[in-house]
């Protein structure tokens, strides 16, 4: 199927990446960045993802991708339009839907001189009612034409983690489609193919559609926020929270029915420095921000916003407090910048929050990340110049305190020669490691 991605950012890139490795599809990249065409047109991939680059070079080895910036040429001659630009907020928290209007008006304007019936999927993250209440009227209105008989529009949001997205892309758990006509979802599940099996495919209306997104990424959110607030208050009355969370965890109503396993939600649970990314703390202001415009009351997600927000502060505190007992301590190797492993994005990274309290009081701090190091990224770019940002770990036995932000599978090896130490103080944020192994451990909830 031929099908055009409209936007080369993250989503995008995964998405049309993995459609165009499948032998069944054909795929029009669209970017209004002639920057960022060009850069595709020459191998150049600006996002870290596991196996990506391995499945661009096999698109474009079997003459399925191409580049342009031209957006009429794109559409009409794909019979799918992914809609995948980005939905970022502003200053006061509000989502900025001006690219999915500029979107939306452009792709209206070209069905309009259309005769073949085109899907538009948004799978951009946009409000509950977003499609149904401004993009369709839209397209209706300017191309004077119905959805269901002449066109089709359907939501069907991502749910690809950064660090393993074309893994999840390629085995997905479930595949969301939220569309009103038949015709339209039956495009759709075509495309999907060789992804799902009818156990997988979750079909609904498109607002519904649009929610499942926000409840998802909110619920791990809260998950995390309640996790680190008890692991506060655990730390204070001297209870290691991960001991009580592994009684819990053997709660038989956790357990799935087959095999009694243990859901992996319950991961998010583990106290650590909070979370970050460019979903997450996006995605709860969105729903805050929703849900007052519809004069409902979401308090519960004002509040994991706020625990959220704290927590790099708290754990910068625990970090003063072993210094300020630990006269010795003099030089810090922090062990993540990123928001998570395995990626690259450092967009709201509480591990950055927690660099800047600690830079504050002009300690001697050094950074390593291992990803960041594979992109040769220059630390000016992004850290300030009370810091040093290592690229390799020659020197880490000069350093008397060791912190980890993520949970990166380099740290665990780098780390096991440093076992039962008693020279060097460790601070785990992200409670990567077992405290039983090391002398001067702390972390989160600890």
């Amino acid at each position: 199927m031929k099908i055009c991605v409209i936007g080369s950012g993250y989503v995008g890139l995964v998405t049309g990446i993995c459609f165009a490795s499948n032998d069944k599809h054909n795929l029009v990249f669209f970017d209004k960045n002639k920057k960022k065409i060009e850069a595709l047109k020459e191998n150049k991939i600006d996002i870290y993802e596991k196996n990506l680059p391995k499945r661009f070079q096999s698109a474009k080895k079997n003459n399925k991708i191409i580049f342009s910036t031209k957006l009429t040429d794109s559409i009409n001659n794909s019979k799918v339009i992914f809609v995948t630009v980005g939905t970022p907020i502003n200053k006061k928290g509000n989502i900025d839907l001006s690219q999915i209007k500029d979107v939306t008006y452009q792709i209206a304007s070209i069905l309009k001189k259309s005769n073949s019936y085109k899907v538009i999927i948004y799978k951009s993250t946009i409000p509950p009612g977003t499609i149904s209440n401004y993009c369709l009227p839209i397209i209706e209105k300017i191309t004077k034409k119905k959805n269901g008989v002449d066109f089709g529009i359907a939501s069907n949001p991502e749910f690809l983690r950064e660090g393993s997205a074309v893994y999840d892309f390629e085995n997905p758990k479930k595949i969301v489609i939220g569309t009103n006509d038949k015709k339209t979802k039956k495009i759709i599940l075509s495309i999907y193919k060789n992804y799902i099996s009818n156990n997988k495919i979750i079909s609904v209306n498109i607002e519904t559609s649009e929610m499942i997104k926000y409840f998802s990424n909110s619920f791990f959110a809260l998950l995390i926020s309640f996790g680190n607030q008890l692991g506060n208050f655990c730390e204070k009355i001297n209870v290691d929270f991960m001991e009580v969370l592994q009684a819990v965890g053997w709660d038989n109503r956790f357990f799935t029915k087959k095999g009694n396993k243990k859901p992996d939600f319950l991961k998010y649970l583990i106290p650590g420095i909070g979370y970050g990314g460019s979903c997450f703390p996006k995605d709860i202001k969105t729903l805050v921000q929703t849900a007052k415009k519809n004069s409902a009351n979401l308090s519960i997600l004002r509040e994991v916003d706020k625990v959220n927000e704290s927590q790099s502060k708290i754990i910068a505190n625990k970090i003063f407090k072993i210094l300020k007992d630990n006269k010795r301590i003099k030089k810090i190797l922090i062990l993540g910048a990123t928001f998570k492993e395995n990626t690259d994005d450092l967009r709201n990274s509480t591990s950055i929050d927690l660099i800047n309290y600690l830079s504050s009081k002009n300690l001697d701090i050094s950074i390593y990340d291992p990803i960041l190091v594979k992109k040769n990224y220059n630390q000016k770019s992004f850290f300030n110049n009370k810091v040093k940002f290592l690229y390799n770990l020659k020197t880490i036995r000069k350093y008397n305190m060791i912190v980890i932000n993520n949970r990166s599978l380099e740290f665990r090896k780098l780390l096991k020669d440093y076992k039962s130490k008693n020279d060097i103080f460790f601070f785990d944020s992200r409670r990567f490691f077992d405290k039983k192994n090391f002398k001067n451990y702390n972390g989160s909830g600890i």
